[in-house]
């Protein structure tokens, strides 16, 4: 299971880290650095067994993956190459020059699809939550693990009559 996590963790890493990459045009050797980066260190969250960060960090690797992927359609429909061509951007050193209001607009889009799902991620979780009886499942499940061993302390009361 923690190799299907990271291993979706380290796909939206790359996918984000490629995007900025496209958005800001690093030389190729940064881009490399900035890619190794991100991935290694934020997949680290999702191999804690800390369930907040792991959630937190798989929902921005969704949401940068769903945004990278659309932005690719779109330019692949629009015969862009700056955004369709975009993994060769880790073999070539001279990466594919600014197209203009085209590219920009890709870029934007990109940050704006990112933005609107970050948004709709919070309000769907501040509306509707999470089921109450896991989180009471879990803070019982907690408080019984982290009792003490009671096995031999118990006595039961003595009777009167004996």
């Amino acid at each position: 299971m923690h190799a299907a996590l990271a291993f979706a963790d380290v796909t939206g890493r790359v996918m984000f880290s490629l995007a900025i990459s496209v958005i800001v045009h690093h030389s190729l050797l940064t881009r490399i650095v900035l890619t190794s980066i991100i991935a290694s260190i934020l997949t680290l969250l999702v191999c804690l067994p800390l369930e907040r960060f792991q959630l937190l960090s798989l929902r921005l690797a969704a949401r940068s993956t769903g945004s990278f992927g659309l932005v690719i359609s779109i330019a692949l429909l629009a015969h862009i190459p700056a955004w369709a061509n975009v993994r060769s951007r880790y073999w070539l050193k001279s990466s594919v020059e600014s197209e203009g209001s085209k590219e920009h607009g890709l870029d934007a889009s990109f940050c704006l699809y990112l933005l609107v799902r970050t948004a709709s991620d919070y309000l769907l979780r501040r509306l509707f939550g999470e089921c109450p009886d896991e989180k009471r499942d879990t803070y019982l499940t907690n408080y019984t693990f982290n009792l003490p061993n009671r096995a031999g302390m118990f006595k039961p009361f003595e009777s009167f009559w004996d």
